[in-house]
């Protein structure tokens, strides 16, 4: 059965038709392209655009670029431009020790610095060197210079040049100033060594006054200088574990840094097993604390010489937690020292 055509389909058809009728024909043809006419062009050749560069500057080119006239700066030496900064000199000529290059009509110009050093901006700070300049060739000799070390930045060392032209690192003496409040150990600054009260400083210092007893020692890195303060009563208690590290012999060794005439230093081990320490004390005396078993060393700090082969009980394991006590018998009422210990 035929079926007739939607209203709706007849209806668009007919709006299509109606919207059309205004272009005329148009739209069917090549007339629409006749009604638009482009601007002429500014320029065909670079000829047509000569006008534009009138500053009397080699360096200046007026182009003809898709028909505009594009006014722009192109370095070409052959053509009479080397320059328009005295950076294109460096970049074309490289960077002469002893001369300045400057831009002097499009052309690179060298001026020879006088007899003597090298400009500084020439001159490589920290090499133990100087560029010398002679007034008239435009590069310099490099000859060494003592008082042009390298600096490592550190407080607690001496840079010098040494011989060969290379810096050299001495560590200065163990006691001497470094940073805000510091003191140098072994050519390094260990911080707050400096008390607030030079005078009676035994209550000052880390951990004051639990560090007093064993129970409130303070944390110890191994092998890593710590500052404290004494006075001819006080007592300052330190920690750290001691780990036994495979196939190496394990020695507990201390080092105390002070102007107290004398120091006492004692170290006592809770094994890790749980067992107490042995272990021939070296010519140290034996000593306990708190129930642990440890040695003793007193006297002139300067000959200090602590040394334990220490060993644990029931095990091969020799490691455990390391206590050190360090007091100034008979020392003045402040005492400042350097503690260095390990294991």
């Amino acid at each position: 059965m035929l079926r007739s055509s939607s209203p709706r389909r007849g209806l668009w058809s007919l709006f299509s038709v109606l919207w059309l009728v205004p272009l005329g024909g148009c739209f069917f043809t090549d007339d629409c392209a006749d009604e638009y006419d482009p601007p002429d062009p500014e320029c065909e050749t670079n000829d047509d655009c000569e006008d534009l560069d009138n500053d009397d500057s080699s360096c200046t080119v007026a182009e003809c670029v898709y028909g505009s006239c594009q006014v722009s700066t192109r370095l070409d030496a052959s053509a009479g431009c080397e320059c328009t900064q005295p950076a294109d000199c460096v970049a074309a000529y490289g960077q002469q020790t002893c001369s300045t290059w400057s831009c002097v009509d499009d052309t690179c110009v060298s001026a020879v610095a006088p007899a003597g050093l090298a400009p500084p901006e020439n001159q490589v700070p920290g090499d133990c060197a100087s560029i010398q300049c002679d007034g008239t060739a435009p590069n310099g000799v490099t000859m060494q210079e003592p008082l042009d070390p390298a600096t490592d930045n550190n407080d607690c060392t001496a840079d010098a040049c040494g011989p060969d032209g290379a810096t050299t690192y001495t560590p200065m003496e163990d006691g001497a100033l470094c940073g805000s409040n510091g003191v140098c150990n072994g050519g390094a600054c260990v911080l707050n060594c400096i008390p607030d009260n030079p005078d009676s400083c035994g209550s000052e210092g880390p951990g004051e006054p639990t560090n007093d007893a064993i129970g409130g020692a303070q944390s110890l890195v191994r092998y890593g200088a710590t500052c404290g303060f004494l006075d001819g009563d006080d007592t300052d208690w330190w920690t750290f574990y001691g780990d036994d590290d495979t196939l190496v012999t394990d020695i507990f060794d201390a080092s105390v840094d002070t102007e107290a005439t004398s120091i006492e230093l004692c170290v006592y081990v809770q094994c890790s097993n749980g067992t107490n320490a042995t272990g021939d004390c070296t010519g140290l005396a034996s000593s306990s604390e708190n129930g642990l078993a440890g040695c003793c060393w007193t006297g002139d700090p300067s000959t200090f010489n602590v040394y334990w082969d220490m060993q644990c009980l029931g095990t091969e394991e020799d490691s455990g937690q390391f206590y050190v006590s360090v007091r100034a018998p008979g020392g003045g009422a402040c005492e400042p020292y350097v503690l260095t210990a390990g294991y």
